[in-house]
C-alpha cells in the first residue's frame, strides 16, 4: 500500500469546492455481497457526505452541546484527510456489506446544481463502536494512515482523540436524528 502525502490529493479542492455549491449533497455507495445462496450481489445505498474526515463543521447547536460536554469543546483543529466521511447506525446493514467486500467501496455524486458527476473509489471503515474491539482498532488504525497534519495545524496534535471526533459526529446530527438511534433497530416490527 502507498503512504499517504503529506500533500493533499490533486482533486481534493475541486470536489469540496463543488460539493460546498450543493446543498445537501448526497453520495450514492456500492459494495459487492454475497446473497443466502453464496451468490455475489451489487449493494448500493444512497447516504449523506459529511466531507472530509475529520473536518466536520459543526452547526451553532452541536457546538454548543460540544463546548458543554467534551474537554476542550472537542479535538484540536489539527488533522485533515482525503477521505470522505458519512455517519450511519451501527445497526444498519451497509456496515456487514462493508466487511463483507473487504471494506472496498465506490462512491458516486452526482450534482445536479453544477450537472458534475464525481466518482470515488477506495476502502471505507467504520470507526465509532462503543467495544474497542478488534474491527474498532484495524478500523482506527487504517483511517490513522490517512490523517496528516494540517499546513495551518492550530492545537497539539496530543489532544485529539478518536472518541472525541465520534462525537463531534453524533453531536452535528438533530435531536431527532440523535434519538433515532436510541429507537428499535432498523427493520425491527414496531407495535
Amino acid at each position: 500500500m502507498t503512504p499517504p502525502s503529506n500533500h493533499r490529493a490533486p482533486w481534493r479542492s475541486i470536489l469540496n469546492t463543488h460539493l460546498e455549491q450543493t446543498p445537501g449533497y448526497e453520495f450514492t455507495i456500492a459494495t459487492v455481497g454475497q446473497d443466502a445462496h453464496g451468490r455475489t450481489v451489487p449493494r448500493v445505498r444512497t447516504c449523506g457526505c459529511r466531507g472530509f474526515f475529520p473536518e466536520l463543521e459543526l452547526h451553532p447547536k452541536g457546538q454548543q452541546a460540544m463546548d458543554e460536554q467534551v474537554e476542550d469543546g472537542g479535538n484540536p483543529s489539527v488533522y485533515e484527510s482525503d477521505m470522505l466521511s458519512f455517519t450511519t447506525d451501527i445497526r444498519m446493514e451497509k456496515l456487514g456489506h462493508l466487511e463483507e467486500s473487504g471494506h472496498a467501496i465506490e462512491a458516486m455524486f452526482w450534482l445536479t446544481d453544477i450537472m458534475a458527476q464525481w466518482r470515488v473509489k477506495g476502502r471505507a471503515y467504520a470507526i465509532g463502536s462503543p467495544e474497542k474491539d478488534e474491527a474498532e482498532q484495524l478500523s482506527r488504525q487504517e483511517a490513522a494512515k490517512g490523517l496528516r497534519v494540517k499546513s495551518d495545524a492550530n492545537g497539539d496534535t496530543a489532544k485529539w482523540t478518536w472518541e472525541k471526533a465520534v462525537t463531534k459526529y453524533f453531536a452535528n446530527h438533530s435531536p431527532i436524528m440523535r434519538g433515532s438511534f436510541k429507537s428499535p433497530p432498523p427493520r425491527a416490527a414496531t407495535v
